[in-house]
């Protein structure tokens, strides 16, 4: 909820994109009404912290959000067999990373198709995986820090393609909730303006990641970074 509401904000005081005075009254009624929502929630959330058997979701936040269809399930991670503790950690991560590489590259055949936002949003999961565990890893894998910095591009590239998701879903349910006549309304025009901006940041965004990732097959990034962890190279990658 805080970051929906600073999300909405920033949007408002945007200065590159800035919104019109009356296309700023419909964000800033929904802003006052998500804060709103976020005090109501709150409150009986405190309780929770002395009495575990209080219900914290109450009923305007389930309202709020009964026309946002948001069904996004994570996937779970693949496991990798054949670790043993007592090795040392070059052994174990010759036997880890090469598992999260793969697991990352199953969602390569869904990229093409932008309507694919839970594959996508799986997708930087997968990636987010892999950065950390590079990162655990770095003391035998210092030769690629650029990779592990392509990583952390890509997953806030991903991470951008599904902010704008989400908030063009919590803004088309927030539509929903007017009539056709209000929709015409001050009111509405705000919102309808944000919805166009973040299909275009999202449609901005996903070209940037398709260019990224085909300039990665070129290189053979995958490959090269195997080699990498398999001790085969000592070619950095940029």
């Amino acid at each position: 909820m805080d970051a929906l509401i600073l999300r909405f904000e920033e949007d408002v005081e945007e200065d590159v994109k800035p919104l019109s005075k009356d296309e700023q009254i419909g964000v800033r009624n929904l802003i006052g009404q998500l804060q709103q929502i976020r005090e109501m929630a709150r409150k009986p959330m405190l309780m929770m912290f002395s009495d575990f058997r209080q219900k914290w979701i109450r009923e305007p936040v389930s309202e709020f959000f009964q026309n946002v269809t948001i069904e996004i399930e994570v996937s779970k991670a693949w496991k990798t067999k054949g670790i043993k503790p007592k090795k040392s950690c070059r052994w174990n991560a010759r036997r880890i990373l090469p598992v999260k590489i793969a697991e990352v590259y199953s969602w390569e055949k869904y990229i093409d198709a932008p309507h694919n936002i839970a594959e996508l949003h799986n997708m930087r999961i997968s990636i987010k995986r892999l950065r950390y565990s590079m990162k655990d890893f770095l003391s035998i894998t210092g030769r690629s820090l650029g990779a592990l910095q392509v990583w952390v591009n890509f997953q806030k590239l991903l991470g951008d393609i599904h902010d704008c998701d989400i908030s063009q879903d919590i803004l088309t349910g927030y539509l929903k909730n007017f009539s056709q006549e209000e929709n015409e309304n001050t009111n509405a025009i705000g919102l309808n303006t944000l919805i166009q901006q973040y299909q275009q940041t999202r449609q901005e965004r996903y070209q940037e990641f398709l260019e990224r990732w085909a300039d990665l097959k070129e290189k053979d990034f995958r490959g090269n970074l195997l080699k990498i962890i398999e001790n085969r190279s000592t070619t950095k990658i940029k």
